[in-house]
């Protein structure tokens, strides 16, 4: 027995030293896929000081150049003499919760509001609970979820190694060894 240790020890290392290739494998999840996914989180409602704020009919855009997904909802104002409409601009980036199986849109930022007959003093408290309207809802709901009962899914979950927008789909990358 003793005189096998060597050879076993010498046979492990030797399998340790030796590079294991991977298998690059990527799944691809259309604009549209998003679409459908963040039509189900709305409408997004947060009340502050007798004023309600709700986020609705998002428009998903999936932005290659900065590896972004932005959003442009349509955002209603209401509350004591003030009923207003207008489009609210959201972007941010996708992370990975594996726990979770599931994105989730990462420090999304209200970038762009626009109202037509709304005081200044109304759009620096729209654009304030617009950001934590988006950003309470985010922490919570994920964007995409893999399913369990795909095979593809339940490899990316166990193996991803990246996130990458390119030509308007979310291309998310695994290894396979």
């Amino acid at each position: 027995m003793l005189r096998l240790f060597p050879t076993l020890l010498c046979t492990l290392l030797l399998s340790l030293a030796t590079e294991v290739r991977a298998i690059s494998y990527t799944v691809e999840i259309t604009q549209q896929e998003l679409q459908e996914k963040v039509e189900a989180m709305m409408p997004l409602k947060k009340k502050k000081l007798f004023v309600l704020v709700t986020l609705s009919e998002p428009q998903v855009e999936l932005i290659s150049e900065s590896n972004e997904i932005g959003l442009q909802t349509k955002i209603s104002i209401a509350g004591p003499g003030i009923s207003e409409s207008g489009i609210a601009n959201i972007k941010g980036t996708l992370e990975y919760r594996p726990e979770k199986s599931a994105f989730y849109l990462l420090n999304p930022e209200v970038v762009g509001l626009n109202f037509d007959n709304l005081s200044s003093d109304m759009n620096g408290l729209a654009i304030n609970l617009a950001q934590k309207t988006i950003e309470s809802a985010t922490k919570k709901r994920p964007v995409y979820r893999f399913k369990d009962d795909k095979l593809k899914d339940q490899m990316a979950k166990a193996l991803l190694q990246s996130i990458a927008v390119e030509n308007n789909v979310l291309k998310i990358s695994m290894k396979l060894f």
